[in-house]
């Protein structure tokens, strides 16, 4: 859950959003006393933010009350939630910079990119803007100038350039040997292109020194002038700037529960370039939860094979990770971080994603399955039902189990929203739902409809059961009606495995010989790179 303090970083950002950010925290005038403070607050979905996110208010604490009133506030910018589309996390690296070219006087240099490599570290080749904060004196003028970007490498489709940089010749232009950051704006796939408009900013409330004004928005209208109603956000680059912002990982616990960014901003009263505990007037975090997946795991639970592969969906690309310690007695399931294996040893396995390591998590269930087995976690329990077993052996902390009207098959899924589970009835379509807070049986739907057993083809999502036969379409099934829709979606192939994102709306399928990733709101699916052929007998698992 987003809270007021906290955003995601995994799904889709829009490019203002993280821009704005950069360079409302980068504001201020050195002012001894003049606490700079940043709010956070959820965005609902509208004009600034099509599917939400959040707003970020950023201003000096003038009154000295410690909050930021409306009065007070000197920028705003918002970080939106993306559309469901994966991508790569965006990072944010502070560093000391010396005296020299960039700044007089030293001080920090602000490093933002895309982590396409996925190990957290923000490389040289992938930083994307480089920005400075420098240490304070005299106020030299701080200019940014936009231009027109062709369709190429920086922009696919066209967009706008945007030049920052300090006016150290003092003749009110941006020199090329004056810029200290280039960044992009670009346009999207849609016809509304992004703009930026700067303009100066006198002194005053947003810039003591005065600065330049940025706006970004975009050009719903096409004319392509950005007109006040269009404005998504509002930057100001002030001179005289010495401000400082430190941002560190902060663990998982109370702010992040599962980790992310610790954001501190605060003035430099001393001149050492440090931002020091007591220099702090305000933090923010930024969180990691929810998002888009990021990898894909498949697997085969035949008899006589080990073999695990790796699936990096920003990639579009398959390789192989860690063989299977034993092979394993059914799907693998996933806690969002790590995958999880039934062994035929009856033990359960668990995966690192980071060490590309399996280790022995706890032994499985008494007795142990003798069979194919239905295998799926949800909310820290792990759940278990042996093929053609009317037993579902629950695991949290120890084993204890949940009678079934019906014998179990080796297919379901989840629902987490609900907090469900759903187990496919062996050889049939109907299917069995679990609550898993009281993991008492919470409804059964009928149909007698024959689903072949050599298939985890099921899933479920957002109150839906989604389904499949040996080949053909998948069938869309009401979570407590059982009414069917045909989706139209044929990943094609046979003996497809199913698993669902349910943060990106989409449901992974793959077959002996296709792989699909399918968006659910909008009824498409998309193409993907098919891994390894797995027989009949496939099974996939998504971590983020």
């Amino acid at each position: 859950m987003i809270t007021s303090r906290t955003q995601s970083r995994r799904g889709a950002r829009s490019f203002g959003g993280y821009c704005a950010l950069l360079l409302a925290l980068a504001c201020g005038d050195g002012s001894a006393g003049l606490d700079s403070l940043v709010e956070l607050s959820d965005e609902p979905a509208g004009a600034n933010c099509a599917a939400g996110g959040q707003r970020i208010d950023v201003g000096a604490d003038v009154d000295g009350d410690g909050m930021l009133s409306a009065e007070e506030v000197t920028s705003t910018s918002y970080v939106c939630d993306g559309d469901g589309t994966a991508a790569a996390p965006t990072l944010v690296e502070v560093g000391v910079e010396p005296p020299g070219e960039n700044c007089e006087a030293g001080g920090q240099r602000i490093d933002v990119g895309v982590d396409e490599s996925g190990d957290g570290v923000l490389d040289d080749d992938e930083i994307d803007s480089t920005s400075y904060v420098c240490e304070g004196g005299v106020a030299t003028p701080s200019l940014v100038v936009t231009s027109d970007e062709p369709a190429g490498e920086n922009c696919a489709e066209g967009g706008q350039r945007v030049d920052v940089g300090v006016d150290e010749s003092g003749d009110g232009v941006l020199d090329e040997d004056e810029i200290d950051s280039t960044s992009y704006v670009c346009n999207g796939s849609s016809p509304a292109a992004a703009l930026v408009a700067t303009s100066d900013e006198p002194a005053g409330m947003n810039c003591p020194s005065g600065g330049q004004r940025v706006d970004v928005g975009i050009d719903a209208s096409g004319d392509g002038v950005l007109d006040a109603e269009e404005v998504d956000s509002t930057a100001y680059v002030c001179n005289g700037n010495d401000s400082l912002i430190a941002i560190g990982e902060e663990m998982p616990g109370a702010n992040c529960e599962f980790g992310g960014q610790r954001i501190d901003v605060g003035v430099d009263d001393d001149g050492d370039g440090t931002l020091d505990p007591e220099e702090i007037d305000d933090t923010a975090y930024l969180c990691d939860e929810g998002g888009t997946a990021r990898f894909l795991f498949l697997a085969n639970w035949a008899a006589s094979n080990t073999d695990f592969d790796r699936y990096d969906i920003l990639a579009d690309s398959w390789s192989a990770a860690a063989a299977l310690p034993v092979t394993s007695r059914g799907q693998l399931a996933s806690t969002g971080e790590t995958v999880l294996m039934l062994g035929t040893d009856n033990n359960v396995y668990e995966y690192d994603v980071d060490a590309d390591a399996w280790s022995m998590a706890f032994a499985g269930p008494t007795p142990a399955p003798t069979s194919f087995s239905f295998v799926r976690y949800l909310d820290g329990k792990l759940y278990v039902c042996d093929a053609q077993s009317t037993t579902l052996h629950v695991y949290d902390g120890a084993w204890s189990t949940v009678t079934l009207p019906n014998t179990c098959s080796i297919a379901g899924g989840t629902d987490p929203a609900a907090n469900e589970v759903y187990v496919k009835r062996y050889n049939q379509r109907g299917f069995m739902v679990i609550d898993a807070t009281t993991d008492t049986l919470a409804r059964e739907v009928n149909d007698a409809t024959s689903i072949g057993e050599n298939t985890s083809s099921a899933s479920a999502y957002a109150g839906d059961f989604y389904v499949r036969a040996t080949t053909g379409n998948v069938i869309r099934m009401d979570g407590t009606t059982g009414a069917t829709t045909d989706t139209g979606v044929d990943p094609t192939g046979s003996y497809a495995a199913f698993y669902t994102d349910h943060d990106a709306g989409s449901i992974y399928l793959h077959s002996q010989s296709g792989f699909v990733r399918y968006d659910v709101a909008a009824g498409t699916s998309t193409p993907l790179t098919t891994g390894p052929t797995q027989s009949t007998l496939g099974t996939i698992a998504l971590t983020y």
